[in-house]
């Protein structure tokens, strides 16, 4: 392939992905690519529109399941797992409020060992401010607090006071 033909492809490869909202390198890098892996002449002019494939409509309205959460934003001691699980919850399930046994669910659901004490992983929560008691007894709800901490990775502390919290 000539020099004049490897222009061509990287000037299409630019014209595409420029018309592209989203994965721009991604579509850029993908066109040239290919194009000279198959020593493809171009045959058609540079106006050709690319659609990028999106997921399907069902795959975008699934929810993660606990353990997914669970493994992309892995917490490190049982009190952020039952921060976690509070959020998914409330943010995965919907659920306005939650109970311990709600909490011991989802340990279960996402393969983890539900803690010894799951109260006290609670009250540790809600002395933290991430959780607050619910309005109808025996469940509780997420701090603004508690939500930012999740949806921020939990800010991590030293290893004495991550010990004291399993």
């Amino acid at each position: 392939m000539n020099k004049k033909k490897i222009k061509e492809i990287v000037n299409f490869a630019k014209e595409c992905a420029q018309e592209e909202e989203e994965y721009k390198r991604e579509l850029f890098s993908s066109i040239v690519t290919a194009s000279l892996i198959a020593g493809a002449e171009l045959q058609q002019a540079p106006t050709m529109k690319i659609k990028m494939p999106v997921p399907s409509e069902r795959a975008q309205q699934k929810p993660l399941s606990a353990r997914e959460l669970f493994l992309q934003t892995k917490p490190s001691n049982a009190v952020e797992k039952t921060a976690l699980f509070g959020y998914y919850l409330e943010r995965m399930k919907d659920v306005k409020s939650f109970s311990r046994q709600d909490i011991i669910s989802c340990f279960r659901d996402a393969k983890e060992p539900v803690p010894q004490n799951p109260d006290d992983k609670i009250q540790k929560c809600i002395a933290k401010g991430w959780m607050m008691k619910g309005e109808e007894k025996g469940t509780y709800t997420l701090t603004n607090s508690g939500i930012t901490a999740v949806e921020k990775g939990f800010n991590k502390q030293t290893s004495s006071e991550a010990l004291d919290e399993d």
